[in-house]
């Protein structure tokens, strides 16, 4: 995750509309995108560095989300009444935030017709 060296450290805390409003910000509505090459994060490389299958990753991500959602239900462990649980946790490991794997996930494959 994209961390700020002024002021607070925003991923200090999950937003998940941080980038979005970032982007909302006059003269930042081509920033902050999940394919743009900054010098504040180098994930993807920069100038004639930068990666050319981005674009590619971009879409792949989307079309694995639009299947897991398509095909599979999430909850909590222990959530049979679907009521949400207590706030899942963060680890802030260098400059990644991640969520805690720990916490017990259940799947089930939906029922779809074809």
């Amino acid at each position: 995750m994209l961390r700020s060296h002024q002021g607070a450290d925003p991923a200090a805390g999950f937003d998940g509309f941080r980038f979005s409003k970032l982007r909302a910000m006059p003269g930042n509505e081509n920033k902050y995108q999940y394919i743009t090459t900054t010098s504040d994060y180098l994930a993807w490389g920069l100038g004639t560095h930068s990666c050319p299958g981005r674009f590619f990753s971009r879409t792949c991500i989307k079309v694995h989300f639009v299947e897991l959602l398509r095909f599979l239900d999430f909850r909590l462990v222990g959530d049979v009444e679907r009521k949400g649980g207590p706030a899942v946790g963060h680890m802030l490991n260098d400059f990644t935030l991640t969520t805690d794997i720990s916490v017990p996930l259940q799947m089930k494959r939906l029922e779809v017709a074809h």
